[in-house]
């Protein structure tokens, strides 16, 4: 198969997909219509169910340990330089390795200061997404007091009478003037 049929064959297929996934998993009435395995697909092609929290976490994960592993092998990285001597036709060059200062500090670095900035990204990320979590849980309950609010609409309401609060009266002021 050359590689423009079966680029073509995927664009189809994959519309093909997304209609029938567009026409039975989005609606909200075909949830009721599947057992539990297609109403957590229904669930999943809503956004319903965030998986970015765990996909982000082992990103966090995979980050932390590079910076440690990095900033490790950073440390016991060898320099190599090289000198030559000798004339322009008749030269001969030296390879001198040695591990340097400052491979040291810089490993050492990597190793605390990586992690920390990391974690600080990562916790700025993971806000909107705690918060996007939130705000779903809380759609959640509001969707089940809604039940409970038709219920109690249609009862009478019940009044409270506020207490009638009566403006503070000034006393009069006293008349100075002289009475003839």
């Amino acid at each position: 198969m050359s590689p423009s049929v079966a680029s073509a064959l995927t664009i189809v297929l994959s519309i093909i997909v997304t209609i029938v996934g567009i026409v039975f998993f989005l609606p909200q009435k075909n949830k009721e219509k599947f057992g539990k395995v297609f109403s957590r697909f229904h669930d999943f092609f809503n956004f319903k169910t965030l998986i970015v929290d765990y996909v982000l976490k082992g990103m966090y994960i995979l980050a932390t340990a590079m910076c440690i592993i990095g900033g490790f092998f950073t440390i016991f990285t060898v320099e190599t330089y090289y000198t030559t001597t000798g004339t322009m036709f008749n030269s001969s060059s030296e390879a001198h390795t040695s591990l340097s200062i400052a491979n040291l500090g810089t490993g050492l670095l990597i190793m605390i200061l990586g992690p920390i900035l990391v974690r600080i990204i990562y916790e700025l990320i993971m806000l909107t997404i705690v918060g996007v979590k939130n705000i779903i849980e809380i759609n959640k309950k509001m969707d089940c007091c809604k039940g409970e609010e038709a219920k109690t609409e249609t009862e009478e309401p019940t009044f409270v009478e506020e207490p009638t609060v009566s403006a503070p009266v000034e006393p009069e002021a006293p008349n100075d003037t002289p009475t003839v």
